[in-house]
């Protein structure tokens, strides 16, 4: 079985989780099947693949606190040297879905911090700050390919967009404007269901029926 797959910049590859040896592991393979698939992330935890960066120089995933102490945490793996993955975020609250913006300076992810989930922003790759880009409920953040704003999907499976805006050393967040009324699939663990295509002007979409 191998899940959540996701384009390398160029798109040449393709990156995916495994469940082998009894644990989600990260692995990836040439778009055009030839060849054979290299390990890029290997541990006794469990870990979804999440993203990864435009420059192709890191992946994002979600990793599970063997001890139970942080619950979910954002990880992210450099795909040079010894791809040893260091914590981005790790609290102990359940965080999930990181994705990189198209320039890299920022990670956009959902939090249950409040009690509840939603999306929000920090610095990459030095944390810290945090901005609240959803409002009432909020997961699968994902870019707009030009940067100029992060889509999400709400509790009843609407798709929002919301500007984002640069602001000297942080960034202004717009108010959240729905999209599509179609009620979006649940995608599962670190899945979407929906992606944006490079021109921004068309959406794929995995929508919920009521049979």
């Amino acid at each position: 079985e191998n899940i959540v797959p996701v384009w390398s910049p160029d798109g040449t590859q393709i990156a995916y989780t495994s469940p082998r040896q009894s644990q989600f592991n990260i692995y990836v393979k040439n778009a055009s099947g030839a060849g054979n698939e290299e390990t890029l992330v290997q541990s006794d935890s469990q870990k979804i693949l999440s993203d990864w960066s435009r420059d192709g120089r890191y992946i994002a995933f979600d990793g599970l606190d063997p001890a139970g102490k942080t619950k979910w945490d954002i990880w992210v793996a450099p795909l040079s040297g010894d791809h040893k993955p260091f914590p981005y975020l790790k609290t102990p609250f359940n965080e999930n879905d990181g994705v990189f913006s198209p320039d890299g300076h920022w990670m956009a992810y959902d939090s249950d911090q409040s009690g509840a989930e939603e999306v929000y922003l920090s610095p990459f790759p030095g944390g810290g700050s945090k901005w609240q880009v959803s409002q009432g409920g909020g997961v699968q953040p994902v870019w707009k390919p030009d940067g100029s704003a992060l889509y999400y999907v709400t509790r009843d499976g609407k798709l929002m967009e919301v500007s984002v805006k640069e602001k000297g050393s942080g960034v202004e967040i717009g108010k959240p404007q729905e999209r599509f009324q179609a009620t979006l699939a649940d995608s599962g663990p670190g899945g979407r269901s929906f992606a944006v295509a490079p021109d921004g002007k068309r959406f794929l979409i995995n929508k919920a029926e009521q049979s």
